[in-house]
């Protein structure tokens, strides 16, 4: 098999997609998008269903909501790290968001510098 049929049985079983990387305060002109967003978690709450991160800035005042759907995991702490997360843009209250149904969509950061290179 030469390398291209290789390629692309990789990419096709795998389904990996090249996603646009962008700070919190840059979402707004992707909206409706399926990317992922690099930045800083401002705070959190968390109610019986949910962990709300707000991204990019405090709330009230954050460029991008996190919405993590529990459903029995553990209520990890992200507040005051850099994380990544990857999913669909959408209107959470006015404020856009992404929802977490996936543990595979988040994580935390472990670089301090450029960010965009952990993940090229």
């Amino acid at each position: 098999m030469n390398n291209f049929i290789i390629a692309i049985l990789f990419t096709s079983i795998f389904n990996i997609v090249a996603l646009p990387i962008i700070p919190a305060e840059g979402i707004s002109k992707h909206m409706g998008e399926t990317v992922k967003v690099v930045d800083k978690v401002y705070s959190s709450n968390t109610d019986t269903k949910n962990m709300l991160l707000n991204v990019g800035g405090s709330s009230d005042h954050q460029y991008l909501t996190v919405i993590i759907k529990l459903n029995g995991q553990d209520k990890t702490k992200y507040t005051g790290y850099n994380i990544y997360v990857t999913g669909k843009l959408v209107k959470y209250k006015g404020v856009p968001a992404i929802i977490v149904e996936n543990a595979k969509q988040i994580g935390i950061v472990m670089t301090d510098h450029d960010l965009h290179k952990a993940f090229n």
